[in-house]
């Protein structure tokens, strides 16, 4: 896997090592202004959307168009993490498909999301690449779609699509607590 074009000065590439890394420390919260990818840096936190649309943003500066920026949907399931399992199963789910970001070098997939790794392989269902400007609103608009489609599959689950992206929603929260 080439992370750095070899063309690349150093300290640009010292710089992007050092902002993911510190981009995976921060909390998982929403930020202020969701649509500015940027606010990333000044609030000190942010979700999977803007942290790796920030770090796309400082690949495009330099021309590092190996980096790309994905939308991949998984099943969030009762393995992910205690929480999120007592709230899918006080609910009657197994599982619900969530819209994740991250960023991909060839098939190597980096992810900054978390500040500890979770010890869960997310298993990718569906993939689809985004500018970092697609991250915010369009994201919410892609992965509602999902859920409508995947709804209409489940004759068993008897949910509207705001009460499962409500209680996507709790999920998304509990990750942060």
């Amino acid at each position: 896997m080439v992370l750095y074009p070899k063309n690349s000065s150093n300290s640009i590439a010292i710089i992007f090592k050092k902002h993911l890394h510190t981009s995976k420390s921060y909390p998982i919260k929403e930020t202020k202004t969701k649509n500015l990818t940027l606010s990333v840096l000044t609030e000190k936190n942010g979700t999977c959307s803007t942290k790796h649309a920030c770090l796309k943003m400082l690949a495009e500066e330099n021309e590092w168009n190996h980096i790309k920026l994905l939308i991949g949907v998984f099943n969030m399931d009762l393995n992910f993490n205690n929480k999120v399992n007592q709230i899918l199963s006080s609910n009657g789910l197994t599982h619900i498909p969530e819209a994740h970001c991250y960023l991909k070098i060839e098939d190597h997939i980096m992810d900054c999301t978390f500040v500890n790794d979770t010890g869960v392989k997310l298993d990718i269902t569906h993939e689809k690449e985004i500018a970092a400007s697609q991250s915010g609103d369009q994201k919410v608009t892609y992965h509602k779609s999902y859920l409508k489609k995947w709804l209409e599959q489940q004759p068993n689950l008897n949910f509207t699509l705001e009460e499962i992206w409500r209680i996507r929603e709790l999920c998304i929260a509990s990750l942060s607590s």
